[in-house]
């Protein structure tokens, strides 16, 4: 998604599609708000007004038990001025007052766990044997960070949705699978375009072993600069070998 013209432009646009997506899919009222920062971000959330964090949405459900769900995180203007996430989350929860089951996060750079990570409010008799043996708190698998397809392959909000649909959690509105499908697809090709970008070798490789005929770019004059590698997360605590 270029934002070549006005980030928050571009991000109101973004909170427009999502607040379209959940109102014609799971919830009847949800409001998706964008507010400046100063670091010059954009924030990004359900119910968010300029003082006011993101808020959790009811969404529709086959139970009586309520089912809410809160989405929030911050949007930026990169290198090439696409906007893109610095971090988002999506957390689901139930009840009332509403408790937290679970959530999606995502943090671009981060050191100690994986940028794309899920994190889940539950516990086991075996969970809780391997985390006291790890010399972890009884009780603290929410505290563990499970990897989720990193940068370019995390779920999608529609992934999420239709998961709960799946398992007849949610009830939604008629003709959600073409809605969910359609959005869904346009983040995978964002996604895709993002990854082309960064690594357009291995997409012209893939092309021409189709018989395409790709026709590269005068690359003379490129200044070559040395880039250290990425610092990959290794888990607090874990020592290097």
């Amino acid at each position: 998604m270029s934002g070549k013209s006005n980030p928050r432009a571009v991000a109101e646009t973004f909170a427009s599609d999502l607040m379209t997506l959940l109102n014609k899919t799971v919830c009847d009222d949800a409001y998706v708000g964008v507010v400046e920062r100063p670091d010059a971000t954009v924030a990004f959330g359900t119910g968010m007004w300029p003082g006011k964090p993101a808020q959790d949405v009811r969404m529709r459900t086959v139970g009586t038990c309520p089912c809410w769900l809160r989405i929030a995180g911050h949007l930026f203007l990169d290198s090439d001025a696409y906007l893109t996430v610095a971090k988002s989350a999506y957390v689901v929860s139930a009840g009332n007052p509403a408790t937290e089951l679970f959530h999606y996060d995502y943090e671009r750079d981060k050191a100690d766990y994986p940028d794309a990570h899920m994190q889940v409010l539950a516990g086991s008799a075996a969970w809780d044997e391997l985390l006291i043996a790890s010399g972890k708190k009884e009780g603290s698998l929410s505290k563990l960070h499970l990897p989720v397809g990193g940068k370019r392959y995390r779920p999608a909000l529609e992934d999420i949705l239709e998961s709960l649909i799946a398992e007849e959690i949610l009830d939604p509105k008629p003709g959600w699978e073409r809605i969910l499908e359609e959005t869904r697809a346009e983040f995978r090709r964002r996604q895709l375009r993002a990854a082309i970008r960064r690594d357009p070798d291995t997409a012209v490789a893939a092309l021409r072993n189709r018989g395409y005929t790709v026709i590269e770019p005068d690359r003379s004059a490129d200044v070559l600069e040395f880039k250290p590698p990425q610092r990959k997360w290794l888990g607090k605590g874990r020592k290097k070998r």
